[in-house]
């Protein structure tokens, strides 16, 4: 008998693969499984990415349901959708012997019960879905969109109840995962924590890219530039990065360029409120791999609204890029102040800005900060060890 599954099935109700977030987490397991010969299958929703040229030279089977996330639906709605769309799929990828599921959310998930795979499933959480409206939408919304994220919100409080106590494991990514699952578990024995982790091979000092992603953008090598890659969205405090840039540009940091790479329902009020600074640049949503040896700082999770690192902190960090953060209860224990990362007040721009000054106009402490993040994410958040983790826990729930 073999010693565990050969087949992993990686499911998400999400567009993949995407910019940032939690599609990154699927693109970085996949990508070291099938370094590992796994026989690698992603179930996910329509996506315009096409991830043979997103992921080159990975060898991943990519199905997809017939339908993309739509903004203006409810999650619980569009999850109910993909889920009756993904069960086929997973039930005909996932029914031989020796596969495996990996679910990476509460809809994937019930996707693989409605398969008949619920004993085969695995379940990775990577946010509190039941309070992502509030971390994730503009706050200034109308009210009947309000009203419907706070309906949707206990919907997915309902989901993730009934999800947690039917799945064989739970897999955390944060403390602040691990308390919320563990507090809804009839077996919290059940839940486990598997930080994620950085694929540090990808996510690397690379002065192609760096060259590249500069000429592309009318950017001078002798511009110092301030970053933030991702979702604009109250989550990752886009508004406070926003806010810094005119502070920063007062206070010495003229020289910077400030790049914003992504979308999202900030986006409008953040090009008002920077409009008149002529050192700013909004970029399309790419690759972070390609976008990030561009920087000299990166700047996101700044907001009160959630707490904990963020993956696109880590990659920045994993390519040497010196990083600024917001401080909070478990990024203060993970990370040394000034010397892994910069972490200031969150949703302050005067203490950010005062930051940002202070790394654009020193370039030793730059380089410094950006050296000391990167063996950080070497010594302690590698995908290799995430994904070790990951294989021995799919592996128990393999062998039931």
């Amino acid at each position: 008998m073999q010693d565990g599954p050969r087949r992993i099935v990686v499911a998400t109700s999400f567009t993949w693969p995407k910019t940032a977030g939690l599609e990154r987490v699927v693109e970085n397991e996949v990508r070291e499984l099938a370094r590992r010969g796994y026989d690698v299958h992603v179930v996910c929703s329509r996506s315009p990415h096409d991830p043979a040229k997103w992921l080159p030279g990975v060898d991943v089977k990519v199905h997809r349901v017939p339908f993309r996330y739509l903004g203006f639906v409810p999650g619980v709605v569009y999850g109910l959708f993909y889920a009756f769309s993904a069960a086929r799929t997973l039930r005909r990828l996932a029914r031989r012997e020796d596969a495996v599921v990996h679910a990476h959310n509460t809809f994937a998930a019930i996707a693989c019960m409605m398969a008949g795979l619920r004993r085969k499933t695995a379940l990775h959480v990577h946010s509190i879905s039941s309070q992502d409206n509030l971390a994730m939408e503009s706050t200034n919304v109308p009210w009947p969109v309000r009203v419907m994220h706070r309906l949707d919100d206990a919907l997915n409080l309902v989901v993730e109840l009934f999800v947690y106590n039917v799945v064989p494991l739970v897999l955390p990514v944060s403390d602040r995962e691990l308390v919320d699952c563990k507090a809804k578990m009839r077996h919290p024995e059940r839940c486990v924590m598997v930080r994620n982790g950085i694929d540090t091979d990808f996510f690397r000092p690379d002065p192609e890219a760096r060259a590249a992603f500069r000429k592309a953008h009318g950017i001078r090598e002798d511009e110092v530039v301030v970053m933030f890659l991702g979702r604009f969205n109250p989550k990752n405090g886009t508004m406070t990065i926003a806010q810094a840039v005119p502070h920063a540009n007062r206070m010495g940091a003229a020289h910077a360029r400030f790049v914003f790479v992504g979308e999202g329902t900030e986006e409008a009020e953040m090009r008002r409120v920077t409009a008149g600074e002529p050192n700013v640049l909004f970029v399309p949503a790419m690759p972070s791999h390609l976008a990030f040896p561009a920087a000299d700082v990166f700047a996101s999770h700044l907001s009160n609204v959630a707490h904990g690192t963020g993956l696109t902190v880590q990659e920045a960090m994993a390519t040497g890029v010196a990083t600024v953060s917001g401080s909070d209860p478990y990024k203060d224990v993970l990370y040394a102040n000034w010397k892994d990362m910069a972490l200031v007040r969150k949703e302050d721009p005067v203490a950010l800005a005062e930051a940002f000054v202070r790394l654009v106009n020193d370039r030793a402490l730059r380089e410094a900060l950006g050296r000391q993040g990167r063996e950080k994410i070497l010594r302690e958040y590698s995908v290799r060890a995430q994904v070790d983790a990951v294989l021995a826990h799919l592996t128990r729930v393999w062998r039931g």
